[in-house]
């Protein structure tokens, strides 16, 4: 590569700006010297522009989600789950009680594309630290498509399930937004569902969430 023709290109390209320059710094910034740096910035730049460029979103995989949810009458929950979603049908593995004495058939979210992590049936796995209600026995992942393209943000849905002792469950549904790897949102809870009689241990609990793709 010959260098004196990739300066002397760089200060024809150069001196053609000299015109919003004072006139002190017009010399300078045409000089040989300074025509080189500027070719050298301007390569420096243009190659690191796709450095940090946006990549699709894979559901499929780990995320740690924070869960801030709070409870008129038992305070805040704050806790963080650590899930590994696998590709999976858009419903729960199993009914839930209700507190007319019956069962929910399952917890449905809108795909076609669903992940679930379920320790019950051993798909995927599911972890939390922090305060809960109960253990999590399961999370379901509803989204439009997957992947889903950088730079674009789809719905998605959700069901967090917390399962407890004498067939008691806190059942949240959640709703929110997915883009370049982050999700965010609110949950609810589920009131026709988690327990045999009585309202569920979280019917007065509501709350957000937030996540990111490891």
């Amino acid at each position: 590569m010959n260098l004196d023709r990739i300066i002397l290109r760089g200060e024809e390209l150069n001196c053609q700006f000299q015109r919003w320059l004072p006139a002190r710094a017009k010399t300078r910034a045409c000089s040989p010297i300074a025509a080189l740096v500027l070719v050298a910035f301007g390569s420096s730049a243009c190659g690191g522009a796709g450095n940090g460029a946006s990549k699709p979103t894979e559901m499929s995989g780990s995320w740690t989600i924070t869960n801030n949810i709070q409870s008129v009458s038992l305070g805040n929950f704050n806790s963080t789950l650590n899930v590994s979603v696998v590709s999976s049908v858009c419903y729960t593995p199993r009914g839930y009680p209700t507190p007319s004495g019956g069962y929910t058939l399952a917890m449905i979210v809108n795909g076609p594309g669903c992940f679930m992590a379920d320790s019950g049936s051993g798909s995927g796995s599911i972890t939390s630290t922090g305060n809960v209600f109960y253990p999590p026995q399961t999370l379901l992942i509803g989204v439009p498509s997957d992947p889903i393209p950088a730079d674009t943000t789809d719905d998605l849905q959700l069901v967090f399930v917390e399962a407890g002792p004498n067939n008691q469950y806190a059942i949240f549904q959640g709703s929110g937004k997915v883009s370049n790897g982050r999700m965010t949102g609110t949950w609810s809870c589920d009131l026709y569902a988690g327990t045999p009689s009585g309202s569920p241990i979280c019917s007065d609990a509501s709350g957000t969430f937030s996540g990111t793709h490891q």
